[in-house]
């Protein structure tokens, strides 16, 4: 195939329409799902939107339909900053694992990995805080678009490629999922203008992070 040829037709493609349950929306962070985890024992202690975890989380939003209770757009209200809450359920051992895991994360300072802000235990919970992410995930890209050109394609794994090859060298477990890679922008997003973006050429787009 000449070059001509590969580049008019599309690199990724959708061949089945994705669930639109798949997807949590334009504002959203990838969940910090590293292990499997034990069950609760029969006891419901999930937090709900508007309860303030550890003096210091707020919850705002549940983001995240399909599991609810799980994952939160959240407010630190030390710093006034926008954070991701992911709520875990698990036995000690599990939740020590992802409290390791963290941990190396915060150290390994990768552009393309999403930032761990802190792992916390409420009383009948932990929860890890995850920076706040603004765009919309591959899922969300590819059901506007159905398909991406070569040259898109190419501009995507430029980015996620780095981060996957030094998550493997950090021994880190990979969930590689497109409703996990979010395509995230720094400068500062609104739905509305998601919306435009999504169907534009990724050469129009302003700056952005896929992480």
């Amino acid at each position: 195939m000449g070059l001509e040829s590969a580049v008019e037709r599309p690199a990724f493609e959708i061949k089945n329409p994705i669930p639109q349950e798949a997807s949590s929306g334009f504002r959203q962070a990838r969940h910090f799902e590293t292990i499997a985890l034990g069950s609760t024992h029969g006891v419901d202690p999930s937090p709900k939107t508007g309860l303030l975890l550890t003096d210091r989380y707020r919850l705002i939003e549940d983001i995240d339909p399909a599991h609810p209770g799980r994952t939160f757009h959240a407010e630190d209200i030390a710093s006034s900053m926008r954070v991701t809450v992911q709520v875990l359920h698990g036995e000690p051992a599990a939740l020590e694992q992802i409290e390791q895991e963290a941990d190396r994360n915060r150290s390994a300072l990768h552009p393309n990995f999403v930032r761990v802000v802190a792992v916390e235990h409420a009383k009948n919970f932990s929860f890890v805080v995850l920076e706040w992410l603004e765009g919309f995930s591959l899922v969300d890209l590819l059901r506007a678009r159905g398909s991406l050109t070569l040259r898109e394609t190419l501009m995507l794994l430029e980015q996620i490629a780095p981060g996957v090859d030094e998550a493997r060298t950090g021994n880190f477990r990979l969930g590689m999922n497109l409703r996990d890679i979010v395509v995230h922008f720094p400068e500062g997003f609104a739905e509305p203008t998601a919306d435009v973006v999504l169907h534009c050429p990724l050469d129009d787009w302003p700056a952005f992070v896929v992480k």
